[in-house]
């Protein structure tokens, strides 16, 4: 019984040429981020620059050369989502160089895929040579192989339909889609090899290993095929063509010997020896194929396996069965059992789980798209936000006028307030009542006075260093040759400008809620009552007055009730939006990380993502004019209806002027809350600015002390050293701010985009752009 194991293809590796990263990739964080930030990832860098070194001496049948190529093909996908190598204007130049695995002919790219898709090449090829160098004497060993073709099918695969579609200019051949395809189905047909001799192995049934075998040998003529198309006839030579040819004939002989075992079991010895005759017929033409003398003497062993397996079969046919001999061309088709399939990573960090070092780290142009994304996505949101309170604020006083609904909610068969009264009172000690809106106040109140004081605090900064330069220039004339601070300092004061009026705005805006809070505190003072005590401020019900409630208050009460219900959806929609605000506003920047080249589309797209959203207001502001109409009307025909005495009116006066206190008391809260956001917001912003006014501050006393230095050696020709020009760089700055000799940097750097978004500083006549809150500080007050 046949068990011999066939050899495998031995892949080559692809041959590479050294290349320097770190020195790239370290100046253009050094530009764009600063030379502190940069350095933070000397280690990352180097490291990556010892992977790229080791591959150079790459060892075949390594399992550490295979995890190298991974590792190292992972961080090559993290330095894509962060730095500029494939295209942009700051483009990082790079000249992967790489040979053919099968022609050794050089080719070299700019582009990164190309270098990943080569490097991936490799590890699948040291992937597949693991697993040929099984000795598959044991059903362990052989699932081991088996694994180890399958990932390197999954592997070539990956590159094809992830990689190479990235990559825009020519590659090599061996990495062309015809070839990964061919090397793919290669490997499967490698790995089908396995499991069939591990049933050979393990004793399978006859009829199931011949599945296996036929299934083994229709790929393995799959691949010869591939292997002689005009796209790879070059690329493969005859031998690699034969071999796979070989392969394909043995197997196919081996199904059929298979299922002549399972014939001689039967006793049908006619088609046994039928399918002796095919399995020599098919063995012959595997060796008349340019194969090993390995796999010669493997085919030789088989031949004489077969000759006496059909010699004994004639002797008991004609001694004992005497069956007829079916032509080979009779024999039915063997079916075929497919195992073997890729094991294709989702990602490579799914594969090697190597996180991300760059994570923290983002492009100066993608923190300024996020900042725009945010700031017009606020304007956007408050714009629907305002448009939908204001509407039912007139909705409310449109309906106040006409005592709703006061006037159809008293009740006169009981002597408190109706239900929804004590609801509305309910919720609002829920919240906390009049000390949580003081409080709030407060804490209003407090949040303003620090946002004066950081408005300030950056004008006394800015102030004091154009003082020192002014002295300077005093001191030294003409020799004090760098520019005056007031030109540099232009948009740092027009943007610090803008929002002192906005917080100065806000806080004329924060009086008027002292003056809502005054008149109403008597009223407000009241929710803090027990329910008894408020139903006591009522006036009896007059008990000779008609207490029947008309079908037309009933059908009042019904639409406001459903009014109601539209204004609680605008409000949890506008809560949902501001959550989806806040989770958007980071999974943009992932997006934009990886769609550099188009950021403006993309804030669009996102953007758009709210459309939908924001149009459920104008639908039920429209919902809420349909019913407000149907409730005139019908208020209309219950006023002419109705009669009432002074002592009814005089009720529903009191419930109207309760509800009022309660809309009134909702509308100070959400002043209250909407201007600590506010509040909150330009503290963040200001903050931000504060930062690179700091980084403006610090890079002129770098300056001043150089300068200095430089006056006094040239008059003195003695060298003097200044104390600020060993002064250590502040650490509170942003970790992505600009750095370097402010000498030579005022000229450039100072029209370099700002580290953290915005319009740059120190560029005169940089158009501004304008910043939106939540809303202006004036639209959140009434």
């Amino acid at each position: 019984m046949s068990s011999s194991n066939t050899p495998f293809f031995i892949l080559p590796l692809k041959p590479v040429t050294a290349l320097t990263l770190t020195r790239p990739l370290h100046k253009y964080l050094a530009q764009q981020y600063g030379e502190s930030q940069a350095d933070q990832y000397n280690e990352v860098f180097a490291k990556i620059q010892q992977q790229r070194d080791e591959l150079l001496n790459a060892q075949e049948r390594s399992q550490g050369s295979r995890d190298l190529c991974l590792s190292y093909a992972t961080h090559l996908e993290h330095l894509n989502r962060h730095f500029p190598i494939n295209s942009g204007q700051k483009r990082i130049k790079f000249s992967f160089t790489w040979s053919d695995a099968f022609s050794k002919k050089r080719a070299s790219q700019g582009n990164l895929y190309y270098e990943m898709a080569c490097v991936l090449f490799n590890g699948a090829v040291i992937e597949s040579q693991i697993g040929g160098a099984e000795p598959r004497k044991s059903p362990e060993s052989i699932v081991r192989a088996v694994k180890s073709f399958l990932s390197a099918a999954g592997l070539f695969q990956f590159i094809k339909d992830t990689i190479c579609p990235k990559i825009v200019e020519k590659i090599t051949p061996d990495i062309s889609a015809e070839s990964l395809d061919c090397l793919c189905a290669l490997m499967l047909a490698q790995a089908q090899q396995c499991v069939t001799e591990k049933g050979i192995l393990g004793k399978m049934k006859k009829d199931s290993i011949a599945k296996l075998a036929q299934e083994c040998a229709s790929m393995y003529a799959n691949v010869a095929s591939r292997m002689q198309s005009s796209t790879l006839n070059g690329l493969f030579d005859r031998h690699w063509q034969g071999y796979s040819q070989s392969k394909a004939h043995y197997y196919q002989a081996v199904a059929n010997q298979y299922i002549a075992y399972q014939m001689n079991e039967e006793d049908e010895k006619g088609a046994e020896i039928a399918r002796l005759y095919k399995a020599r017929e098919l063995i012959d033409q595997a060796s008349s194929c340019r194969v090993s003398s390995e796999m010669k003497q493997i085919i030789k062993d088989f031949i004489d396996e077969i000759k006496n397996n059909t010699s004994k079969a004639h002797k008991e046919n004609d001694k004992v069965y005497h069956d007829r001999v079916p032509p080979t061309e009779e024999l039915p088709a063997i079916d075929k059992k497919r195992i073997a399939t890729a094991k294709v990573p989702e990602s490579l960090v799914s594969l090697t789980g190597i996180e991300d070092p760059f994570r923290e780290l983002f492009p100066v142009p993608v923190m300024e798209a996020q900042q725009r994304f945010k700031e017009e996505l606020n304007a956007k949101l408050a714009a629907s936000f305002r448009y939908a309170r204001e509407h039912r604020d007139n909705v409310k006083q449109k309906l106040a006028q006409q005592g709703l609904p006061g006037s159809i909610m008293t009740d006169e068969k009981q002597p408190g307030f109706p239900d929804q009264v004590h609801k509305g009172i309910d919720k609002i000690r829920q919240q906390g009542g009049l000390n949580r809106l003081r409080s709030l106040r407060v804490t209003l109140k407090e949040m303003a006075n620090e946002t004066h004081s950081q408005c300030d605090k950056l004008s006394d900064q800015l102030k004091e260093e154009e003082a020192e330069d002014t002295e300077c220039r005093k001191q030294f004339h003409s020799s004090w040759s760098r520019l005056p601070s007031q030109q540099l300092t232009v948009n740092l004061q027009r943007e610090l400008n803008k929002y002192r009026s906005k917080v100065e705005q806000a806080s004329n805006s924060d009086s008027l809620i002292d003056d809502k809070i005054s008149k109403h505190e008597v009223m407000f003072q009241k929710f803090d009552l027990n329910r008894q005590e408020i139903d006591e401020m009522m006036p009896r019900p007059d008990s000779s007055a008609q207490t029947n409630t008309s079908q037309a208050q009933n059908q009042l009460r019904d639409l406001l009730s459903q009014l109601d219900d539209m204004f609680g959806r605008e409000a949890d929609l506008e809560k949902s939006l501001q959550q989806e605000q806040e989770l958007e506003g980071q999974k943009i920047k992932g997006d934009l990380l990886k769609n550099q080249s188009n950021l403006d589309s993309t804030i669009n797209q996102y953007l758009s993502n709210f459309d939908t959203k924001l149009q459920e207001f104008q639908d039920l502001s429209q919902k809420e004019d349909s019913l407000y109409s149907d409730i005139k009307g019908k208020y209309t025909s219950f006023a002419q209806g109705r009669t009432e005495t002074q002592s009814q009116h005089q009720r529903q006066e009191v419930v109207q002027r309760m509800f009022e206190t309660i809309r009134m008391y909702d509308e100070i809260m959400a002043n209250v809350r909407e201007g600590i956001g506010f509040y909150s917001a330009m503290q963040d912003f200001i903050e931000k600015l504060g930062q690179r006014i700091g980084d403006f501050i610090w890079a002129r006393k770098m300056e001043k002390g150089d300068l200095i230095g430089h006056i006094q050696q040239h008059l003195s020709g003695v060298h003097i050293s200044h104390p600020y020009a060993q002064q250590p760089r502040p650490q509170q700055g942003h970790p992505q701010q600009q750095q370097g000799n402010p000498q030579q940097q005022q000229q450039q750097q100072y029209v370099q985009p700002p580290p953290q978004g915005g319009p740059n500083p120190f560029q005169q006549g940089h158009p501004q752009q304008q910043w939106h809150p939540q809303q202006n500080p004036q639209n959140y007050r009434r």
